[in-house]
């Protein structure tokens, strides 16, 4: 998160949901699935170097926008769009198993931010923040796992609907899927994510 600035905005949400409307999406849904989206993904995790923007961990499965600028949404602007790990991200946005509106979202990724650059390890600061917060660490928990199963789902549909019968591997961790060549599948080479830089596993 060094150099990226964050914005804070009381209402930041009902903003985007105007400003989604102008650029012709029905609603945040529709927007996430967009080919806009997905390209801001591919360069903030390139920028990132695929690590967590918060606690500086390998692999990031999660983005989380800082602000809803029309520059910002539709890709002209990714500084305002960051990669984290599943947990920084949940412990941002939720308090006491409640979601906290953007401004103190950031504000709780900054203190997370701070600690790591003070020495804080990621292991003990996750202990600590759980024990400050069990209700909304249980909440995480269930909230990471669901993720697991459904992007595990979101692979056999997009296998089903997509790839057939071919083979191919897919990546546990955000999703993606990729087809194997037969030089790969000869030599048993499987190349590694683009998203979060994990082995992608054969299926």
């Amino acid at each position: 998160m060094d150099g990226v600035a964050f914005f804070l905005g009381s209402s930041a949400y009902k903003a985007r949901g105007f400003t989604l409307k102008e650029m012709g999406f029905r609603d945040y849904r529709e927007y996430l699935k967009s080919r806009i989206w997905s390209g801001i993904r591919q360069q903030v995790a390139s920028r990132c170097g695929r690590r967590c923007e918060a606690c500086q961990t390998p692999g990031i499965e999660e983005f989380h926008h800082l602000r809803y600028d029309k520059s910002v949404l539709d890709g002209s602007d990714i500084s305002g769009v960051i990669g984290l790990c599943a947990f920084c991200h949940d412990h941002a946005e939720f308090k006491d198993g409640h979601k906290v509106d953007l401004d103190e979202a950031n504000a709780r990724l900054r203190e997370i931010w701070r600690c790591v650059n003070r020495g804080e390890s990621v292991l003990n600061l996750r202990k600590r923040l759980k024990k400050e917060d069990p209700a909304n660490a249980q909440r995480v928990t269930e909230e990471i796992e669901e993720g697991r199963q459904n992007r595990k789902k979101r692979i056999q549909k997009t296998v089903a609907q997509q790839f057939g019968g071919s083979r191919y591997a897919a990546c546990d961790s955000c999703g993606s899927v990729v087809y194997l060549g037969r030089k790969q599948r000869r030599k048993c080479r499987f190349p590694r994510c683009k998203m979060c830089n994990k082995p992608l596993r054969p299926h």
